[in-house]
């Protein structure tokens, strides 16, 4: 009787965390618009995964536009609580990472060296990049935003942000 009880209850947090996989096309650089958090994890695939929401698939506009994967969200779920939702992005590696809204991003440490990336933080966004060391980093964030890295041999702050 137990082990029924423990298999029911291992199906019903299967469901209730459900997790979507989608293969992407190739792309350099992220565009967020969203308050989901985000892991970005290095990988020879390009795909996405959306967990810790039953309704994932319709919540979140995506598309792949000139070397650049955008999420947004579906104006239809705006009483969607999206801090719940996880979105995790593999790709081999990234040039550009631009989050407009108050969220958390956070790279894996498998990337540990990125030669050069652009950094567009803003409306309270936190990107954390602090186990990544970087030649050069290029970085805009407001004054509600933060941006950690571990270390880098060359900082551009850019006072104002550049067209995205």
């Amino acid at each position: 009787m137990k082990m029924i009880v423990l298999v029911c209850g291992l199906l019903f947090l299967k469901g209730s965390v459900a997790q979507n996989v989608m293969e992407l096309p190739k792309f350099q650089s992220i565009e967020s618009r969203t308050v989901a958090s985000i892991q970005i994890v290095k990988s020879e695939e390009y795909r996405m995964e959306i967990s810790n929401h039953k309704k994932q698939k319709e919540f979140l506009d995506w598309q792949v536009l000139d070397d650049k994967l955008k999420l947004t969200e579906n104006k239809q779920y705006k009483d969607l609580d999206f801090k719940e939702v996880l979105i995790t992005i593999h790709l081999p590696s990234i040039k550009e990472l631009i989050v407009t809204k108050r969220t958390n991003i956070s790279m894996d440490s498998k990337f540990s060296t990125i030669n050069t990336l652009s950094v567009i933080a803003e409306n309270g966004a936190n990107v954390d990049l602090s186990n990544i060391s970087f030649n050069t980093l290029i970085i805009y964030k407001d004054s509600k935003s933060d941006i950690k890295y571990k270390s880098v041999n060359t900082l551009i702050n850019n006072k104002k942000p550049y067209k995205h």
